[in-house]
């Protein structure tokens, strides 16, 4: 199995990162898709990892243009793929088949004609080439789950579930590349949508609303609201300011929502909140 993702790149720009923190750039010579993260050269020829990195390019090939953003591939995020991948992989009876295999190709993996490779078909079949590099790199960058377990049954084992994620990132199209470029994982608004459970309701309503940039802009707040908290977790002062913002802005929406469509931008959390 031939893996694409074979290529180091970004070398000159950012050399001091890499040395200093073991950071890899890696892509194919198109560069769609660049990949980040700790020791990846390492990582791609391992048989556990080695088919997701397959996988990775034969999603490279299904997009239309480059990613406007660096995915970042965290050790939680690969086994949290390996472990979906091996708990949708089916027994196989016949053992005698397995050194026999032929070549495994995109058409194989995509239309469903290798089994053993139901849990390609399935992301193939439910989630846009784009809206699973947004996933990879959310799953990477977010700090709410510690599990490899609970990643893969939460989001990556269940058709319903990535059709949700791709209507999702489908709909907040706009917004991810800024998030992304803040290192903001948009899975903790997509959690908040599914459970109903956030207690600043008058900010949700508006994210559900059909106003594309009130909507938009309300996702971006509630994005960066649990991102920064979470990254503050241990600085009671810092999470209090952005819970008192978050309160405050959730009691004046209806201000708010409609400067947000005078003016037709996104708006930061802590630039919304001087606008009260």
């Amino acid at each position: 199995m031939k893996n694409l993702f074979n290529v180091q790149t970004k070398n000159n720009v950012k050399e001091a990162v890499k040395d200093s923190a073991n950071i890899e750039y890696l892509a194919t010579g198109k560069e769609k898709v660049v990949l980040v993260g700790r020791d990846l050269s390492s990582k791609v020829s391992l048989p556990r990892y080695s088919s997701l990195f397959f996988i990775f390019s034969l999603f490279e090939e299904d997009l239309e243009e480059p990613l406007n953003f660096d995915v970042n591939i965290s050790v939680l995020a690969l086994e949290s793929l390996a472990k979906a991948l091996i708990a949708l992989k089916p027994d196989d009876g016949n053992k005698k088949t397995k050194s026999n295999k032929s070549p495994i190709s995109k058409e194989d993996i995509k239309f469903g004609k290798s089994a053993e490779h139901d849990f390609s078909f399935r992301l193939f079949k439910n989630i846009s080439a784009k809206n699973f590099f947004r996933l990879i790199n959310d799953i990477s960058v977010q700090s709410k789950y510690k599990s490899s377990d609970e990643i893969a049954s939460k989001y990556l084992e269940c058709d319903t579930s990535l059709t949700k994620l791709n209507n999702f990132y489908n709909r907040f199209d706009h917004i991810y590349d800024n998030c992304a470029n803040s290192n903001y994982s948009m899975l903790y608004l997509f959690d908040d949508i599914e459970s109903n459970l956030s207690p600043y309701q008058n900010v949700m309503v508006q994210i559900k609303g059909n106003n594309a940039i009130v909507s938009n802009n309300f996702a971006y707040i509630i994005t960066s609201f649990e991102n920064e908290v979470a990254r503050n977790m241990y600085s009671e002062s810092i999470k209090n300011d952005y819970y008192s913002m978050l309160e405050k802005i959730d009691k004046n929406i209806q201000k708010l929502k409609e400067k947000i469509q005078s003016e037709n931008k996104i708006y930061s959390i802590e630039a919304l909140y001087e606008e009260i």
